[in-house]
């Protein structure tokens, strides 16, 4: 295995495009002992597929022996990350944080299944048990004047916007996570997005700072962004959450079927192991059937199939209506109800304009019919009555 040319490989590919000691992390693969960690907040228990960009970066690791443990901060989690916001983030309520966090941990597990060399960490461990005496210790050696200059703190500065201290910890916290990890659990590699490099840096200085140890390495990646820049987040609804029943498998599946032709390759090159994407764009037959090739690789990462047609079983009456708000097809009666109206509901691809009652009667001589919503929403309703 030639560990220089597969990083190579990643940074020619835009997988990755910042290392820090580069050289460092060569020989920490070479030698078999590259420790990722990675951080997850837990301000809410949803993830999007810039997420899931950064865990099939991670993945790629792994698979060239890397081992990671993913640091759940249920501690800054209370604070938030600053870092885009140009406002203050609210302080969460710890019982909130503790169930997001449980949430979050369950699904990771889920995703990578296939793994065994993950390990599972909370900050309240350490954190909650930090002196401010220890605090001050370790942020000696961080400049005041640099946290000034963060991008984030300088806008809300010269906006003259409210940043609280909590928020500016932030960094600090993150900083002091990486330092437990290296003294406690030999990790020696911090993994994140573009966005995380500056508190990424932070945690080498102090593990230079407080251990003389230049065998550090830290790794982002680029946003994900969409063709004209913008970058997929929670709070868009193209961000395409998945993990908790707000996203199907078939509106998944059918988000990366039909991304935009210039997202093609790129996304091939983060979601995929495929060697070479050099002949995707030579014709558009070319461009669908990788498209699928997408859409199916990373629905089967996510879901563990790709059979895109779930299915409910029903055995008692129900309103047509009631049942597109419980399958979440729609958010309330009213919604569903101008749904029906223009002509956006079907049943086996025959438009339905009436709150009909779905019963054993409507079943007669067939054990299952298929109901869509729309282009991408779509069930299995299995006769159990």
């Amino acid at each position: 295995m030639n560990i220089e040319k597969i990083i190579d490989d990643f940074i020619n590919k835009n997988i990755i495009n910042d290392i820090i000691n580069k050289n460092i992390l060569i020989q920490l693969l070479k030698d078999k002992k590259l420790k990722i960690y990675v951080g997850i907040d837990p301000t809410n228990d949803k993830f999007h597929i810039g997420h899931l960009a950064l865990y099939s970066t991670i993945m790629k690791f792994l698979d060239i022996g890397a081992h990671l443990v993913v640091l759940v901060g249920g501690f800054t989690g209370q604070i938030g990350d600053p870092s885009f916001s140009n406002k203050e983030r609210p302080v969460l309520d710890p019982l909130v944080v503790e169930k997001n966090t449980e949430i979050l941990i369950r699904k990771l597990k889920n995703l990578f299944r296939k793994y065994q060399n993950i390990t599972f960490v909370n900050n309240q461990e350490w954190l909650n048990k930090l002196s401010l005496k220890d605090f001050l210790k370790y942020v000696t050696c961080i400049s005041a004047n640099r946290l000034m200059k963060m991008e984030h703190v300088k806008s809300r500065l010269e906006g003259e916007v409210h940043i609280s201290f909590a928020e500016l910890s932030y960094s600090l916290l993150q900083g002091i996570d990486f330092l437990y990890l290296f003294k406690e659990k030999s990790v020696n590699c911090q993994f994140g997005a573009k966005d995380q490099l500056i508190n990424i840096l932070m945690g080498i200085k102090m593990i230079k700072h407080f251990h003389q140890s230049d065998d550090i390495v830290g790794i982002g990646i680029p946003l994900l962004t969409k063709k004209n820049g913008e970058k997929f987040s929670k709070s868009n609804e193209d961000g395409v959450i998945w993990g908790d029943g707000t996203t199907n498998i078939f509106q998944f599946w059918q988000f990366f079927r039909n991304i935009d032709d210039e997202l093609l390759v790129n996304f091939l090159n983060i979601f995929t192991n495929l060697k070479d994407t050099t002949t995707v764009m030579k014709s558009d037959e070319s461009i669908n059937n990788y498209k699928i090739i997408l859409a199916d690789y990373i629905t089967n990462l996510v879901y563990g199939h790709t059979n895109l047609i779930e299915e409910l079983k029903i055995k008692e009456d129900i309103l047509l209506i009631d049942l597109l708000v419980k399958l979440k097809f729609l958010s309330s009666k009213s919604n569903a109800k101008k749904a029906l109206l223009n002509g956006s509901i079907k049943i086996n691809n025959n438009k339905i304009k009436e709150n009909i009652i779905i019963n054993k009667q409507y079943f007669e001589g067939v054990e299952k019919i298929l109901l869509t919503y729309g282009k991408f929403k779509s069930i299995q309703i299995i006769n159990k009555f």
